[in-house]
């Protein structure tokens, strides 16, 4: 009783890096002879529509750094190709604002958007791990200028909010209705930048976002503004919030790593005890083997089998790490408002859909998506004698229902023997004796689901 409720959009939410994955297998554009919605491959909007995606998040990552967003509007024709810096080949922008929206507008799903915050220093790159304020920059081989100038790079995202959000008497707004959309696409998340520790100090940084929020938030003051929280920045979260905490909702962060996220939340307790604006805590893009110490038999399983952190990915042994990771944000309760898993569709097993030109096939990680979006489960229920942790091989977790009618409990087992778990349930008020059981199961840790190997993950 004593826990929040637990935020409905939790299961089910993972991260969408369109801009550099949805050529392959999803967009197929409206004059395709392959069936389609609005250009989107059919099957597969199906298929995403049945995982039930509360948030999809784009133009990703690394891609959103220098990505301009007005060069993905208007006639596919028209638009202005690009280089994919960071992922290298060309962006020809056939996916834009309006064609993921309205993706968004199919499957239910509510957006979140990467705001590409201009910076002088963009000009250059700061390579994985290496602070740029310390080690110096290095040129990344484009000339980069329309994205340089900080007070233009917060006009543009206000622009954007009003090409996304508002009136068709508003300027972009009338724009947006030329392009096809009268109607606003209420576009609610925006995540401030992505890895803005390669052009920004962190103190840079939190000024930088109140002048964005400010600008954005103008335009409409119901969308919600995401402050990111990891690599270098993680030392200076209190600092940054005192700073800009009044204009931002939530904190952008990343890792499924247990310490991690109990220090985030404490933050974000802490901030929300002593001031009147609350914030909440997001996983935007979150990889599921990040963790140094991971359960026991996971780690030797990993170490048995040579598997790495790459090559898991497909695995039904990394797939009980996502169901880890989603039962350890359920008990936070509805301070964590959801987990973006890192990506959507066809990049190296990391995602939780692939799309060959033949079928859809969902991966470990798609199915257990899928099971878990569909669960009753809201109010966490404390079990006696039973402390809960994320590293655990064998974990037992259980949640009332809405309403409290009925309970729900989950069992993992990550390992290969067979443990009994027994649990009195007798001080509770169950008005049925009935109950159901369904169960997601495979041979092997290494055990895939792809295309030539249908049923390997058995579910009963």
């Amino acid at each position: 009783e004593k826990k929040s409720k637990i935020n409905k959009n939790i299961y089910g939410n993972f991260s969408e890096h369109l801009g550099r994955c949805i050529y392959n297998g999803v967009f197929v554009g409206e004059d395709s002879s392959i069936p389609n919605e609005k250009g989107m491959r059919k099957d597969v909007v199906e298929a995403l529509r049945n995982i039930k995606l509360p948030v999809l998040r784009w133009p990703g990552g690394c891609f959103a750094d220098e990505y301009h967003w007005k060069d993905g509007i208007g006639p596919i024709d028209q638009r202005r190709p690009e280089p994919s810096y960071f992922w290298g080949d060309l962006n020809y922008n056939d996916v834009g604002t309006d064609e993921f929206l309205q993706l968004c507008e199919m499957l239910g799903s509510q957006a979140m958007l990467v705001v590409n915050m201009f910076h002088p220093d963009k000009r250059h790159f700061a390579n994985n791990g290496v602070n740029p304020y310390e080690n110096g920059k290095e040129p990344h081989g484009f000339e980069l200028d329309r994205i340089t100038d900080i007070d233009e790079g917060i006009r543009c995202a206000a622009q954007w909010v009003e090409y996304c959000n508002g009136p068709v008497t508003s300027e972009y707004g009338a724009l947006r209705a030329k392009n096809g959309h009268p109607e606003p696409y209420h576009a609610q998340y925006w995540e401030m930048d992505n890895e803005t520790f390669r052009w920004f100090t962190w103190e840079e940084y939190a000024k930088t976002v109140s002048r964005y929020s400010k600008a954005m938030k103008a335009v409409d003051p119901t969308i919600k503004i995401g402050l990111c929280s990891y690599h270098f920045f993680r030392d200076y979260i209190p600092q940054m919030l005192e700073i800009c905490g009044e204009d931002v909702d939530f904190l952008a962060d990343r890792i499924c790593e247990p310490d991690n996220l109990s220090r985030k939340v404490e933050i974000v307790r802490q901030y929300n005890a002593t001031h009147e604006h609350q914030i909440f805590y997001v996983d935007t893009e979150a990889l599921q083997n990040r963790d140094p110490s991971p359960a026991p038999f996971v780690k030797d399983y990993y170490e048995k089998y040579g598997i790495t952190y790459r090559s898991a990915r497909r695995t039904w042994i990394y797939a009980l790490n996502l169901v880890s990771n989603l039962m350890m944000d359920h008990r936070f309760g509805g301070i964590v408002h959801f987990m973006c898993f890192n990506n959507l569709a066809n990049t190296s097993g990391q995602s939780c859909i692939e799309t060959p030109k033949d079928e859809v096939v969902l991966p470990a990680c798609g199915l257990v998506y899928e099971r878990m979006s569909r669960s009753l489960a809201k109010w966490p229920v404390e079990i006696e004698g039973y402390t809960p942790s994320a590293r655990n091989d064998v974990q037992i977790q259980a949640a009332w229902n809405e309403d409290k009618t009925k309970l729900v409990l989950y069992l993992l087992n990550r390992t290969d023997e067979n443990p009994a778990v027994t649990l009195d349930l007798s001080g509770l008020s169950i008005s049925s004796g009935k109950a159901s059981i369904h169960t997601m199961t495979a041979a092997e840790g290494t055990t895939q689901e792809t295309v030539k190997s249908h049923g390997n993950i058995q579910q009963v």
